[in-house]
């Protein structure tokens, strides 16, 4: 029998309450979405990045189910800049962040599954992530400029969405490039998973899951751990080295973690090497400095971290 999504969906956005900006592409994780919250939405946004063929139909239909519905839809011409995965995404959340900020809406409610989670986790395993990578996606997380983004299918297998689709005579589109091995995630999804469920665990899916629910609980006990080590370190724009000096590696790398997070320092393409580059300054025994993604240097002097933005002006 059919999982309640309505239900689920209404659990997952429990606390939304300012308004939810649903983003919608059409496929079958947010058609199903759409459908179970529409009650919910104050806006519906699909983001058209123009770069497959199809795509304008696929925002066509979207318009179309929000029509059927009575639910007002935007549809958002998106040009990332490249056709990278990370470049797309980062475009994506910019744009539905900012028609978010602008109609006062505090949510943004994207349809990531149980299964993209997964495929989330042995991604970053594949790329050497730390264990606050392991947590995978969170539940909800900050856009900037107070909007936050929610995922409320997030403990939901696809399986489910399927059948819960089917039950009702729902249609969908498919993107033929989540079938193809053209994009990592599209490898992860039809080549890597089913071979490890083939070759070591049927249920490689569900393990993923749980090691991302471990890893999350674990990486709240570092991050308490390591605000109340930042409230004693922090001096607003910098950071006191010899309150940190006698913390373990692990609890210094996630105090930098949350003052960059606080100063707003840009974190794509800060890897773990990265992170572990970036604490060497705070461990250095005189003047140090970090050259870091983003065009960020961190700098030691004094006994002092300091760090200056892409722009060239101080975190003051």
């Amino acid at each position: 029998m059919p999982i309640d999504l309505p239900a689920v969906v209404g659990e997952g956005l429990a606390g939304c309450r300012d308004g939810v900006l649903l983003a919608v592409s059409g496929g079958r994780d947010s058609t199903a979405m759409l459908h179970a919250a529409a009650g919910r939405a104050a806006l519906v946004a699909t983001v058209d990045h123009g770069l497959r063929e199809g795509s304008a139909d696929d925002a066509a239909f979207v318009a179309g189910q929000c029509g059927t519905l009575g639910v007002e839809c935007v549809t958002l011409a998106v040009s990332p800049a490249s056709a990278s995965e990370d470049d797309c995404r980062a475009a994506r959340y910019e744009a539905l962040r900012s028609l978010a900020e602008k109609r006062g809406l505090r949510w943004v409610a994207v349809a990531h599954t149980a299964d993209d989670q997964a495929e989330t986790v042995l991604h970053r395993i594949a790329r050497g992530t730390g264990v606050a990578g392991l947590a995978g996606m969170p539940r909800a997380r900050g856009l900037g400029g107070g909007v936050s983004l929610v995922r409320p299918l997030l403990r939901v297998r696809r399986a489910d969405v399927t059948a819960w689709l089917e039950s009702r005579g729902l249609s969908w589109r498919e993107d033929p490039t989540n079938a193809g091995g053209d994009y990592t995630r599209g490898r992860l999804r039809n080549e890597v998973l089913p071979l490890l469920r083939e070759a070591v665990n049927r249920r490689a899916d569900g393990a993923l899951t749980r090691l991302a629910a471990s890893a999350a609980e674990y990486a709240a006990v570092v991050a308490g751990l390591a605000g109340r080590l930042l409230a004693e370190a922090s001096r607003g724009a910098s950071l006191e080295c010899r309150v940190l000096r006698t913390a373990e590696p692990l609890l210094r790398r996630e105090v930098l973690r949350l003052w960059w997070r606080r100063l707003g320092l840009p974190e794509r393409g800060m890897s773990e090497a990265r992170w572990r580059d970036a604490a060497s300054v705070l461990d250095a025994d005189g003047p140090a400095n970090c050259d870091l993604p983003g065009g960020v240097r961190l700098s030691r002097s004094g006994g002092v971290v300091t760090a200056r933005r892409p722009d060239g002006a101080g975190t003051r």
